[in-house]
């Protein structure tokens, strides 16, 4: 069984041999760090009331320094059928939130979604061991300490680090028909689950291989001086290059997180596009079928429902011994549709790039060609929007004019296709919103169609028309056995009229190209709508013949983009 110890002749990008260390690692015989250990099966995983073999429950994971949990393991069908093979690995955090549907904030299906890659042949079958999060949550997945509202949180990543790679991965290695390599052996968190699955492989290298970090948290500071640059400034020096990773964001979460930190010194406004930039300096290779995948979903947000929903695209990636190379689309985002002040507003443009059977991958801005269409939008090789100050000055179309509203087209370009998005300017707020439709999957009996769906609201015109504003599909994916196992609903998404709230406006701190800040002012707006297929009689509704209110979002800061979830159609297609 390989371990940290006997895993040598890793070399980093000068051909210079690294020695594994793990911090504060007692070095004890491995009967004595995983005695305590048990394992029972089987167990309900998923809460649906029935058991299985295929499921089990590990007991008696303890650490000096962290509270006790359990773990549970999710065996594929084929570890059943042959009793010879051995299978790879994925550990994934918050084990709670992976399996059931009960979990208090949604689940990621994990179980499902696996089963339907498999079945599929798009990737191998997998053993998943799950780990369960405790109370101290923030203390495991965090590696240094910071001060919250006056309390001080965090720091034990290094104890937790040791409780997966001294106790847990020996277990699972010595008990089950496992590929202990580290090629084999994938580490998979969201949120300060991604953001403690990158610090453990920067001290476990040896260990893991592959790593998926889900919206990870690169806000915590790994010291007072610095963010994620500890992770770039070992990567391809002091450690290996990684097998593979996943980085990912959702656009909402983004915009919100980071441009609230824009004038701290310590962040950039997008740093996951900085970071994926840094780790391609230390020889990562973006791309299908590189070693570095990254997307930025447009308009998600940071709950498990949107993580749910980008697994597919993430394993597929992670784990995939034969992952897409034919682009088959584009589809152009940015984090502002609309400019109210040419002096100080900015939009960030992102391309999104689909492959052969539906892998997604946001492309990096300095291999998209971008070009305006419109000689008062201007856009930079970095994907960076601003608009032109003449319009504004005496002479200009929008001078003194508060209502006129303005609208042009930029291209963006890759990989032989191309694609646009439509921007505006004028008037004083925001006449639009991207709303991110969850909806259930489209009826058999209809043909599938980019305006199959569409949003009626009652706050703009045409008001409460049921076909007023038609939604396109956002990413369908490429099976009806993926779209089941993600929980049966496709993704859509609609630019709608908003109303301003009168009095009520937000102050969003931008930076600029040269470093300083600036403050943009965004008036708060309201929508209500409901989703249809088109008419009233397929409009939504709580359940089958039963009708649900309207949605009601009140967007109180500059972000532009709302989440609606679809439950169910009115008349049961």
């Amino acid at each position: 069984m390989a371990g940290i110890e006997d895993m040598a002749g890793i070399e980093d990008m000068g051909g210079n041999e690294i020695v594994p260390t793990l911090p504060n690692r007692t070095q004890e015989p491995l009967v004595q760090v995983i005695a305590g250990i048990s394992h029972s099966s089987p167990i309900d995983l998923n809460g649906d009331g029935t058991s299985s073999d295929r499921e089990i429950q590990i007991f008696g994971l303890n650490h000096p320094q962290l509270l006790s949990r359990e773990a549970v393991i999710y065996l594929p069908e084929a570890y059943f059928t042959d009793d010879m093979r051995r299978f790879p690995v994925l550990y994934a955090h918050d084990a709670q939130n992976l399996f059931s549907p009960f979990a208090p904030f949604g689940e990621w299906r994990l179980d499902e979604v696996l089963d339907a890659l498999t079945d599929l042949g798009l990737v191998e079958p997998h053993i998943v061991v799950g780990i369960n999060h405790t109370e101290n949550r923030i203390f495991d997945y965090t590696s240094t300490s910071i001060e919250i509202d006056g309390e001080t949180m965090g720091g034990g990543a290094d104890a937790y680090a040791e409780l997966i790679v001294n106790q847990l991965k020996p277990y699972v290695d010595l008990h089950f028909r496992t590929q202990p390599e580290r090629e084999s052996t994938t580490l998979l968190g969201s949120s300060l689950g991604g953001l403690v699955s990158l610090y453990i492989y920067t001290q476990a290298f040896t260990t893991f291989g592959k790593v998926g970090a889900v919206s990870a948290s690169l806000w915590w500071p790994r010291d007072s001086n610095s963010d994620w640059t500890w992770l770039t400034n070992s990567v391809g020096q002091d450690l290996p290059v990684p097998e593979r990773v996943w980085i990912d964001i959702g656009g909402a979460e983004a915009s919100r997180t980071f441009l609230q930190r824009g004038t701290s010194g310590n962040y950039t406004r997008y740093p996951y596009e900085d970071l994926v930039g840094e780790l391609r300096l230390r020889g990562m290779d973006w791309g299908p079928n590189g070693s570095l995948g990254y997307l930025e979903d447009p308009y998600a947000d940071h709950h498990e429902p949107a993580w749910a929903r980008r697994l597919p695209h993430i394993l597929r990636y992670l784990l995939s011994t034969d992952r897409p190379e034919t682009l088959s689309d584009l589809y152009l985002s940015a984090d502002r549709l609309h400019f109210t002040d040419s002096a100080c507003e900015t939009a960030n443009l992102r391309l999104e790039a689909r492959y052969g059977d539906g892998l997604r991958l946001t492309v990096p801005n300095d291999l998209v060609t971008f070009t305006s269409f419109t000689s008062w939008i201007q856009v930079d090789s970095n994907g960076q929007v601003t608009i032109s100050e003449d319009l504004f000055e005496p002479g200009g179309l929008l001078e003194s004019n508060n209502s006129t509203v303005l609208q042009g087209q930029i291209e963006a370009g890759f990989g032989g296709l191309a694609t646009r998005l439509l921007i505006s300017v004028g008037g004083d707020s925001s006449p639009h919103a991207q709303v991110l439709v969850y909806a259930p999957s489209r009826p058999a009996s209809i043909a599938p169609s980019s305006d199959l769906l569409y949003v009626a609201s009652g706050l703009s015109e045409p008001a409460w028309v049921p076909n007023g504003f038609p939604l396109q599909s956002l990413d369908v994916l490429s099976s009806p056995e993926l779209l089941t196992a993600v929980g049966g609903r496709d993704r859509w998404v609609a630019r709608v009229p908003v109303n301003p709230v009168a009095g009520e406006s937000n102050e969003e701190n931008i930076e600029t190209a040269d470093e300083n800040s600036c403050v943009a002012t965004c008036s708060a707006t309201q929508l209500a709508l409901k989703v249809t297929r088109g008419t009233w009689e397929t409009v939504e509704g709580a359940a089958v013949n039963v009708d649900r209110p309207n949605h009601e979002i009140n967007l109180t800061d500059c972000q532009q983009s709302a989440e609606v979830f679809v439950d169910a159609w009115l008349d049961g297609q």
